[in-house]
């Protein structure tokens, strides 16, 4: 392995605190993976913005996100590596991990396992370097296939954009220009689930963070998911997750 990490942080970057460019000494990567947010780096002299779910892979004289949007402050796991050995840059700056539920899961683990120090380092810093290259490369991989149609991008940006609000399914199937059943075939042919199961895997993953990092009440994280009740939470989540809620936020916070 070519790189070592020393150090992994979770970073919440406070209210009214600006960011600068800093560039990476030699020697020194940084892996930025985003959970929340908004933010944007300096790429090819252009701002490129960023938002949950990004990989950001920093080399010598780069800099890490410079700038966050003061209306949606972003989060992110930090990781610092020193290189061990050069090597020709073989993926993309920035990449996209597609399962959030996953990239909550993998940030807490390798956050803690980091800091208790209990697995052997070498075998710690080959996993974890290896999930995140993994993810790249899926990240990759969804690049090369063929594009999507262009009612269906504008449905996930719909989604993406309003998934805790009450969105709708012939709403939203109203907003790309096609019939419920068109919208259907659709998302079951390119993605494998339908609509609404595309909907509640985002609300299911927004709940899993607040429930890992907040104390908030059952009731008020369902109204900030866009449930209709804490009793539609509960249950949606039970089914999803295969245990409650209570029981998620004692294993993980």
């Amino acid at each position: 392995m070519s790189l070592s990490i020393r150090h992994i942080n979770y970073y919440i970057h406070p209210k009214k605190v600006a960011l600068h460019l800093q560039e990476l000494e030699e020697g020194i990567e940084r892996i930025e993976i985003l959970t929340k947010g908004r933010a944007w780096i300096l790429h090819e002299g252009r701002d490129v913005e960023v938002k949950r779910g990004d990989i950001l892979w920093h080399r010598e004289g780069e800099s890490p996100i410079y700038k966050s949007d003061p209306d949606d402050l972003y989060e992110c796991l930090n990781i610092v590596c020193h290189v061990e050995e050069k090597e020709l840059r073989k993926r993309e700056r920035v990449n996209q991990w597609f399962d959030l539920e996953d990239l909550d899961k993998f940030c807490h683990q390798a956050k803690k396992d980091f800091k208790e120090s209990v697995i052997p380092f070498q075998l710690f810093n080959s996993h974890a370097l290896t999930v995140i290259e993994y993810q790249i490369q899926k990240s990759n991989a969804s690049d090369k296939k063929s594009r999507l149609p262009k009612a269906l991008k504008v449905a996930l940006g719909i989604i993406e954009r309003d998934f805790l609000k009450g969105l709708g399914i012939k709403e939203l199937a109203s907003h790309v220009g096609l019939s419920v059943t068109h919208l259907h075939e659709l998302f079951r042919k390119h993605l494998s689930l339908t609509p609404h199961q595309h909907i509640l895997r985002l609300r299911i993953s927004q709940a899993c963070q607040l429930l890992s990092s907040t104390t908030d009440p059952l009731k008020v994280i369902a109204d900030r998911t866009g449930f209709k009740s804490a009793n539609s939470f509960c249950r949606s989540f039970k089914q999803y997750k295969r245990m409650t809620p209570d029981q998620f936020r004692k294993k993980y916070s």
